[in-house]
């Protein structure tokens, strides 16, 4: 999260921060539209699975791994932190597969919980 303008408070940094990425999540579907091959899209997000860049790619049809999953939730912040996990912001979301099943591992050494998904490729 960076600083749009000088001046900006945390609150419109946060605000801003959140339409850049729903406008990244809709940049994502229109540049893959037309594809007809399996698609994953992985990673740090810094948004949690109810927010807008996150909703727009299901509603393009990516699918979320952990929907429903038990084994899911919190991944940041990590091992190395002394404080709890308390944010979903690691995801593996694809469109054209099916997750056979998505949970968080509890290890590692990285300020962020690593996401692991099983899935089979539709055909």
């Amino acid at each position: 999260m960076g600083i749009h303008k000088k001046g900006d408070t945390l609150l419109e940094t946060m605000d801003q921060s959140a339409e850049l990425r729903r406008k990244q999540a809709e940049s994502i579907v229109r540049r893959y539209a037309g594809e007809k091959t399996p698609r994953l899209i992985v990673g740090d997000m810094n948004e949690g699975p109810e927010d807008a860049a996150l909703s727009t790619l299901e509603k393009a049809g990516f699918a979320h791994s952990c929907r429903g999953s038990t084994e899911c939730g919190a991944t940041f912040p990590g091992a190395t932190s002394f404080t709890p996990a308390v944010f979903e912001i690691d995801h593996i979301l694809g469109r054209g597969v099916t997750f056979r099943s998505g949970r968080v591992i509890r290890d590692g050494g990285s300020d962020h919980f690593p996401v692991f998904a099983e899935f089979i490729i539709k055909g």
